[in-house]
C-alpha cells in the first residue's frame, strides 16, 4: 500500500468483524477475534550479501546492468530498515497478532518472495483441522489459495475474502462464502483502518505491500 496511508494492524481485524456483523447480522453469534496472522517476505543479511556479491561481479566484468543492481542494493538496504521500524513501532504493539515471515530471495537482479502463500495456506488448513476457528477472514485473492479455501470449507468452516476486485481471482471470489470489496468502503471506513505515515520513522517506499492476513 503505497503513499501516506497504511493499514492499522491493530484495528483491521476489529473493523472486519464489525463489518461482517453490520452486513450479515452476526451480532447474535457474538463473534470474537482468535488471532491475526500477517505474511510477508523480509530482507535478511544473506539477501543483502547476495546482492552485494552480484554487484561486485558485475562491476568487475563491467556489465551494462551494473547500475540496476546498485539501485536494487540501495533499495534493499532502505527497505530492510523500514521493515525493522515497522515491526518495532507497530507489530510489537499489536495484541493477538503474529507476523509470519519468509526470507526474500534474490536472482539475476530481482528480489522476490517465495513460500509466503504456501505458509498462509498451511496455517489456514492446519487451524481448520485443529478446529481453532469457525470463520476465517483472508485478505488475499490469490488463486494459489483456492484449494486450501475449498478444503477449509469442506471441514465445515466459513471463509470470508477481503480484497480489491483487481487483486482477486474470479475463482476465489466465487469460492468464498462472502466477499468484502475494499473498493466499496466509504471514506470514513478507510480512515478507520488507516493512518498517516510519519516519515521520520518510515521510508517513502513501504515494503509491506498487500500482506495476507488470516484470522
Amino acid at each position: 500500500m503505497n503513499g501516506k496511508l497504511q493499514p492499522k494492524l491493530s484495528m483491521l481485524s476489529k473493523f472486519l468483524i464489525k463489518k461482517l456483523c453490520e452486513t450479515n447480522n452476526w451480532n447474535c453469534y457474538n463473534p470474537r477475534l482468535i488471532r491475526t496472522y500477517a505474511y510477508t517476505g523480509i530482507y535478511i543479511d544473506s539477501t543483502i550479501k547476495k546482492i552485494k556479491s552480484d554487484l561486485e561481479r558485475a562491476e568487475k566484468e563491467k556489465q551494462t546492468f551494473t547500475g540496476r543492481i546498485k539501485e536494487t542494493l540501495e533499495k534493499a538496504k532502505l527497505r530492510r530498515e523500514t521493515q525493522k521500524n515497522f515491526v518495532r513501532i507497530n507489530v510489537n504493539h499489536c495484541d493477538f497478532f503474529e507476523l509470519r515471515t519468509k526470507p526474500l530471495q534474490y536472482w539475476k537482479g530481482k528480489v522476490f518472495q517465495k513460500g509466503v502463500d504456501v505458509q498462509l495456506a498451511v496455517d489456514l488448513v492446519s487451524h481448520a483441522y485443529n478446529k481453532s476457528f469457525d470463520v476465517a477472514i483472508v485478505c488475499s485473492g490469490d488463486v494459489d489459495l483456492l484449494e486450501s479455501v475449498k478444503l477449509v470449507k469442506n471441514l465445515g468452516n466459513k471463509v470470508i475474502i477481503f480484497s480489491h476486485p483487481v487483486n482477486i481471482a474470479t475463482a476465489m471470489e466465487t469460492e468464498a462464502d462472502y466477499f468484502i470489496d475494499i473498493s466499496k468502503l466509504n471514506e470514513n471506513e478507510i480512515k478507520e483502518i488507516s493512518f498517516e505515515v510519519n516519515q521520520e520513522n518510515y521510508s517513502k517506499e513501504n515494503y509491506f505491500v498487500e500482506p495476507d492476513f488470516v484470522e
